[in-house]
């Protein structure tokens, strides 16, 4: 179903107007953002998840109001998803310094960890018992991570002089169960976070995720920098699929300022896009093998990897302290010579991937060492998977095919699927969107279309260099640009793609100034891992690690 803004204002509008007193606006096609008071907040989410059928908790934001006003010290912004048509809509509420959040972890199993982190970030307290902090240690005080404005007050933290690390808990007097700690730096645990689970035998129990080992305060330190600082910082923040933020955050700027981009751009960044996922998915499965003992298939990753290796050599991503990602475009574009060789080569590479596949798909061994931790898609969508984790459930779901960006409308490509939504489907939807990036990737350099690799940012863009001795204005207005960035549209603006982990999404919230004034990046890994206790309850112990791997969890989403 095709639910456009003026469907959604005739049917849920209308109807929600009914329920709910509420404004409405929309500051751009698609997005609809719904003005509700707080103690209207808690019913106003039951009813557009059951009612309407908004089941995904895309993200919580919260920051102070920018403009002190009558109705709060704070706003918060839900962003809800409908999975069937993959439409967005803002739920946008005010809370006041003394005012109680209401408990939303009932409707969905991520709301406890959005709970705690506002409270850690803001201070601001709900109606349950959640207020432990998530990020940060219990020993640190004050409102470490808020935004440094005027008003507020931040406390210096402070710490014990000795932070106990415990390790396997003394079983309780006339019990089997035991807890045992794994984590934060453990051999089976490649993140880090630290897992305690309480075992009885050899059986998974009850557990708890304990994370803030890895916090950085990035997105505290992103609202201190200009856009190019972000966009530079975003490059060197995740190594491994290095493209997917920095294209993400240069999209971001692009739809607030308006800035066209041609299809050259569009198909070139698609071309960067299922690099990653390419990579990704095969350290993934490489992980994964590290507890099969099929050398061959070993010998063929070693190879595998070796090959993709000199594709991004070729590209310009082997060099992780170059980024060539540019407002508006790229910093170079691609050589003939590298096009020429990656679609003389991609054959050769695709036929190792099925040598690869061959050794492990069809082994009755692999099968028996994956066949296990099955979710239903009922069970997905509770716990938030996303991506391959998701689709390996059965369930169709892909932003580069319900919600299409750049050019992937254009492209020819499957979402595989899995059936039982056990280890062996996610390692099976892996391997088989290998081939469909391959695929892609074989339609983008057959027929890229032609055009400049950037294109000139009429709103806030640099002066030509050409045109720098002309005047002392366009020489001051070129340092200008890449001194203090291009100057953001006073706007709050959410962007998203699909990375190899699924849905990932930056949120910003812009003043018109130089500065974003908040900002939030929502990953799949912070939903699956706010679950995870609930995944792996009543599996058994020695298979923990490869469920671990088997999920591609990335602390960086988490930790951020």
């Amino acid at each position: 179903m095709n639910w456009t803004f003026e469907y959604s204002k005739e049917i849920l509008v209308k109807e929600f107007n009914l329920l709910i007193e509420c404004e409405v606006s929309t500051e751009r096609e698609g997005y609809c953002t719904f003005n509700i008071k707080h103690k209207n907040l808690l019913e106003s989410l039951k009813i557009l998840k059951e009612r309407y059928q908004f089941l995904k908790l895309v993200d919580v934001i919260a920051y102070s109001a920018a403009v002190k006003q009558a109705q709060g010290d704070f706003e918060l912004l839900f962003i809800l998803e409908r999975p069937v048509d993959s439409q967005i809509i803002f739920l946008k509420t005010s809370l006041t310094s003394d005012e109680p959040l209401c408990d939303f972890s009932n409707l969905w199993m991520t709301g406890d960890w959005y709970l705690r982190e506002i409270f850690e970030f803001l201070g601001i307290k709900n109606t349950s018992t959640r207020h432990q902090q998530l990020l940060t240690h219990d020993n640190v005080q004050g409102l470490v991570l808020r935004k440094n404005e005027t008003g507020a007050v931040i406390k210096e933290p402070t710490y014990r002089k000795s932070l106990k690390i415990d390790g396997v808990l003394v079983p309780t007097v006339n019990s089997t169960k035991q807890w045992f700690s794994f984590g934060p730096f453990h051999p089976f645990i490649n993140n880090q976070f630290r897992l305690l689970t309480e075992l009885k035998e050899d059986c998974i129990g009850a557990s708890k995720i304990e994370i803030g080992y890895h916090h950085l305060g990035l997105e505290k330190k992103f609202e201190e920098l200009n856009a190019h600082s972000v966009l530079q910082l975003l490059h060197k923040y995740k190594c491994l699929s290095g493209n997917s933020l920095p294209i993400l955050w240069c999209k971001t700027v692009e739809e607030i300022l308006q800035i066209p981009i041609n299809d050259r751009i569009a198909a070139l960044r698609m071309l960067y896009f299922e690099m990653d996922r390419i990579n990704d998915h095969l350290q993934t499965i490489k992980r994964m093998l590290e507890f099969s003992l099929n050398d061959v298939a070993t010998w063929f990753m070693k190879d595998i990897l070796q090959m993709f290796d000199e594709y991004m050599f070729q590209l310009g991503l082997f060099n992780h302290a170059r980024n060539i990602h540019r407002f508006g475009g790229f910093y170079q574009d691609i050589k003939r010579e590298t096009v020429v060789f990656i679609l003389q080569s991609i054959g050769k590479f695709e036929k190792k991937v099925r040598q690869l596949e061959k050794q492990l798909t069809k082994s009755m061994q692999w099968i028996d060492q994956l066949k296990t931790n099955a979710i239903t898609a009922k069970d997905a969508m509770k716990y938030g998977l996303d991506g391959p984790n998701l689709r390996a459930c059965g369930i169709k779901y892909d932003l580069r095919k319900n919600a299409p960006y750049y050019l992937y409308h254009e492209v020819e490509f499957e979402v595989p699927l899995g059936a039982y939504g056990n280890a062996y489907d996610r390692y099976y939807v892996r391997i088989r969107e290998v081939y469909e990036s391959v695929r892609i990737i074989s339609q983008i350099l057959d027929n890229i279309p032609s055009g400049q690799y950037f294109v000139k940012l009429e709103n806030g863009g640099p002066v030509d260099k050409d045109k720098l001795n002309e005047s002392e204005i366009n020489f001051q207005k070129y340092d200008a640009y890449y001194s203090h960035g291009p100057q953001l549209l006073a706007r709050e603006h959410f962007s998203r793609i699909e990375n190899a982990r699924g849905s990932i999404g930056i949120f910003v919230k812009t003043l018109g100034d130089f500065l974003p004034y908040r900002f939030k990046l929502s990953g799949p890994s912070y939903k699956l891992l706010s679950s995870f206790p609930d995944i792996i309850k009543n599996e058994n112990i020695k298979r923990l690690p490869l469920l671990l791997r088997s999920f591609d969890i990335n602390i960086h989403e988490v930790d951020r």
